[in-house]
């Protein structure tokens, strides 16, 4: 019985745990497209908690929709409505007063903005 639970425990790693790996793996910020993030999350996740193919996937899904992994766009603004994709996938210009510059480019943010990094 003892070999059941550490292959249950091995399936089902913390949420604390997959964030600390994703973090050894990428830092804070993962520059990555959306698709590709995912993958690349599920791949460490997999290969850091023995699961087997597509589950690290799964579980990278249910933390984004969680909001403990968070994909931000160029086009993520005040005044965005959705993604753009392609050519025309360029920041925005800044609005006035805003004090903080857009993020450049694509990128996944690993954890939460209040986590010790």
């Amino acid at each position: 019985m003892a070999s059941t639970e550490r292959a249950v425990e091995a399936s089902a790693p913390t949420t604390e745990d997959v964030i600390e790996a994703l973090r050894a793996a990428y830092g804070p910020r993962h520059e990555a497209a959306y698709e590709e993030g995912l993958d690349d999350f599920g791949r460490v996740i997999e290969d850091r908690f023995d699961v087997d193919g597509g589950e690290g996937r799964r579980i990278a899904q249910e933390l984004e929709q969680a909001q403990v992994l968070r994909f931000f766009h160029a086009s993520a603004g005040r005044n965005s409505e959705g993604p753009r994709v392609g050519l025309f996938d360029q920041p925005g210009e800044m609005p006035e007063g805003r004090p903080e510059p857009e993020p450049s480019g694509r990128h996944w943010q690993v954890g939460r903005d209040d986590a010790e990094m």
